[in-house]
Parts: C-alpha cells; sequence; structure tokens
C-alpha cells in the first residue's frame, strides 16, 4: 500500500503530485430534450361535405399554398356563375344608368340604387369565391406530409383531420435545465446533439430561446434550441442527448483525484517545503478528469494527486511520481507503486 511502511515508521508519505494550471474551458451544461418539427399542423376542413378527390399520397412533400383535397362544390360552383352573370347585367345597367345621370335624364336616387345593386351582387359573389375556397384544402407551409387518415366520398367534418404536414427543414428542441445553471445560458450558445438511433453522429444546434419564467416545483427553466435538418435524419418525437457549450475562459484547474471530501467541504493538500499542507478549496465545473479550482490555490501551485487521502497536515513528503497528463494516471500510480 502506497506510504504504508513510510507511515508506520514515521518517514516521509510517498506521493505521487501535479501542477495547477490554467487552460481554456468551456461551460456546459447536459440534458435530455425531445426533438419537435419546425411546424406541424393537422390538415382539417373548415366545412361539412363530401370529399371529392384527394391530390396527395403518404410521405408527399409540398409546397406552401399546394392543393392538396376537394370537396363536394358543384352547388356553390353554379350559385357563382348565376351571381357573376346577373352581376355582369347590373354593371351594365350602371354604365346605362351612369349616362343618362350625366344627361339628367334619371334621379340621382335611381343611380345610387344601380350602384347598391352591383355592390351587392359583387359581394355575394365574393362569399361564393370564400366558399369555394374553404372547399379547395390547400397546405399553409411547404413541409412532408404524414399518413393519409381518410379516403375519397366519405363525409367530412369541420375539424377531421385528413393527414398532418410537418416542416423538417429544422427541429425545434425542449428540455429544461436547473436554474443554477439560468447565468450560465445565453441565446445564440452552440449545442451538441446526439441520438441513440443514429451512433457515432453528433449535430450542432443553436439556443433559440429561454423561458422568462423557473418552475416552482421542479426550479427548472425550460429552454428551446433550433436545428438545421437538411436530409432530415432527425425526427420529431426523437430522444436527444444536448450538451450546451457556454463561454470559453481561462481557468485553474488540477485532477479531481487531488479533491479530498470532508463533509459539504472540500479539500486539497499542497506542497510547501517539502511538506503537506491542507488547502479548503472551492470548486467550479469538471470536464474529464480536471476540476475547476475556484479558491483556495493559485497556478503554479503543486498538490497531491495520489496519497494525500493518507496525509496530515505538516507530514513530510516523498515524491515518487509527477503526473501531467501524458499517461492516465492508474498506469502511472503502478508503474511507481507496483500496485
Amino acid at each position: 500500500v502506497l506510504g504504508g511502511p513510510a507511515l508506520a515508521q514515521g518517514g516521509p508519505l510517498a506521493v505521487i503530485i501535479a501542477e495547477a494550471t490554467t487552460q481554456p474551458l468551456a461551460d456546459r451544461t447536459e440534458a435530455l430534450g425531445t426533438a419537435q418539427a419546425r411546424e406541424a399542423v393537422d390538415i382539417t376542413s373548415g366545412v361539412a361535405d363530401l370529399l371529392r378527390r384527394i391530390h396527395f399520397e403518404d410521405g408527399d412533400e409540398v409546397a406552401a399554398g399546394q392543393l392538396l383535397a376537394e370537396l363536394e362544390q358543384g352547388a356553390e360552383q353554379a350559385d357563382l356563375v348565376a351571381v357573376q352573370a346577373r352581376l355582369g347585367e347590373k354593371r351594365s345597367a350602371l354604365k346605362r344608368a351612369t349616362e343618362l345621370r350625366r344627361q339628367q335624364l334619371i334621379s340621382a336616387a335611381e343611380l345610387d340604387l344601380a350602384k347598391a345593386e352591383v355592390d351587392s351582387l359583387a359581394a355575394e359573389a365574393v362569399a361564393l369565391e370564400a366558399a369555394i375556397a374553404d372547399r379547395n384544402i390547400r397546405a399553409p407551409f411547404a413541409g412532408r406530409l404524414g399518413l393519409r387518415e381518410i379516403s375519397p366520398g366519405a363525409y367530412v367534418t369541420p375539424g377531421q383531420r385528413l393527414t398532418r404536414l410537418f416542416d423538417l427543414s429544422a427541429l425545434k428542441i425542449e428540455f429544461t435545465v436547473p436554474e443554477s445553471r439560468l447565468p450560465r445560458l445565453t441565446r445564440g450558445n452552440r449545442i451538441l446533439a446526439r441520438s441513440g438511433a443514429l451512433p457515432g453522429e453528433e449535430f450542432t444546434a443553436v439556443l433559440d430561446a429561454i423561458a422568462p419564467g423557473i418552475d416552482p416545483v421542479t426550479r427548472s427553466v425550460r429552454v428551446r434550441a433550433l436545428l438545421a435538418n437538411p436530409d432530415p435524419r432527425l425526427r420529431p418525437g426523437m430522444l436527444l442527448e444536448l450538451e450546451v457549450l457556454g463561454d470559453t475562459r481561462q481557468a485553474l484547474v488540477v485532477p479531481e483525484t487531488a479533491l479530498i471530501s470532508r463533509g459539504s467541504q472540500q479539500y486539497a493538500y499542497r506542497i510547501e517545503g517539502g511538506k503537506a499542507q491542507r488547502r479548503e478549496v472551492g470548486t467550479g465545473i469538471r470536464r474529464e478528469g480536471l476540476v475547476e479550482i475556484v479558491t483556495g490555490l493559485s497556478a503554479g501551485d503543486i498538490v497531491i494527486v495520489h496519497g494525500g487521502s493518507k496525509a496530515r497536515p505538516g507530514q513530510d513528503v516523498k515524491v515518487i511520481g509527477r503526473y501531467d497528463g501524458s499517461v492516465p494516471l492508474a498506469d502511472l500510480i503502478r508503474a511507481q507503486t507496483g500496485s
């Protein structure tokens, strides 16, 4: 056991040391999020009627405004033709009335009546055109359709879903983070996303919005990211592992093994004049075997990274190895101690 015989004889404690150094360190927040389509909507009818014709297949890519389905509209089309014919007659009559009024052959009231008849029929034509438009169901935006859920000839009721439309050109990713991480989040932060369905692949998203309020029960805040999805291989509903990358700064770090916990407090042993001196430290984020030291140590300090758990304040130490990250610490320990 490292340091056992030395301690029994009151001799120096054999230790492995490392230097506290400053390194670029990025704030990172890990979370799980669910992918959602940038836009998603049920394609429905606003009126009740028979479904006359369907103009799409399952999974079709469609453009904004593209005709997807038609409901029966024969009666409305016939009414529109009749109204337009009457409107043509009334416009001709208005033209004649205008000329007669110019010649003072009819009263102003008669001309106003002719104008009113034209305006009334024009409004009726507009209403019929709107009714016909309601029976032509179009894509509200460009995207990919889901599965067709109805057949031609079926009677459609208002709100009944014919299919769904998804804009998959980008995905929204919603997730939550603890309120303690909120100060480290900024709109525009880069986010790395990974899916278990696509092992080994990594996607980059951008933090797009942060909810203004915090959940009083979970003490967390909702966050939304936006991820470009031109392929698209990622699909709505996928569970994604997320890593929010914050600002990079110069931070003082030591190997995690230098820390010794005592209740809620953490310590590290610094070598001073060949002796181990215990220092209480404040820590920040941890990354790949390193821990950020906020208080208690300075750059260039030499700390014990192996053997510190057996150290006593003021005890003499014997350095048997120096850890610099070039080889794993476990390999260095085995090489120096044979254990």
